[in-house]
């Protein structure tokens, strides 16, 4: 005669199996979800009488920098040392803007730039760095 205990825990046990509670598994694993992309930034410069605030800043590629004249000085540019980029004379009125997107084809790299009005008297000058691994200024640009 088969007891109470023997039925209950016959029954249990096939619970257990139904819910895929026995077995090696057999199921694929579980990749974690992607990481999520960060959001794209924009980083303000400000440009006063004869100088870049801050001087010098990190971004991540596909961020932008937007340059914006904050004095009524109009005489000023954003010039890439190597050509990159060059806002030419477009800042003609406080409040005016340039702005540029660093790529990721950028990455690693860092863009000196300065005012071709003021570079040499005032040492109007800043830099870009695309990334934490984009080498340092040039001296002066930092």
């Amino acid at each position: 005669m088969i007891s109470i205990r023997s039925t209950l825990t016959a029954g249990l046990l096939l619970a257990v199996l139904a819910c895929g509670g026995g077995g090696g598994g057999g199921g694929s694993p579980t990749e974690p979800p992607p990481s999520p992309q960060p959001q794209a930034q924009t980083v303000i410069i400000d440009i006063n009488d004869n100088s870049y605030t801050p001087k010098s800043v990190v971004v991540n590629a596909g961020d932008t920098v937007r340059w914006v004249l904050r004095s009524s000085t109009p005489t000023h540019t954003i010039t890439e040392l190597n050509g990159a980029f060059d806002s030419g004379f477009v800042l003609r009125n406080q409040g005016d803007q340039y702005e540029r997107t660093f790529t990721a084809a950028e990455s690693g790299q860092t863009f000196n730039y300065s005012c071709k009005t003021h570079s040499s008297c005032c040492l109007m000058r800043g830099s870009i760095r695309v990334g934490q691994s984009a080498p340092p200024p040039t001296p002066g640009y930092e």
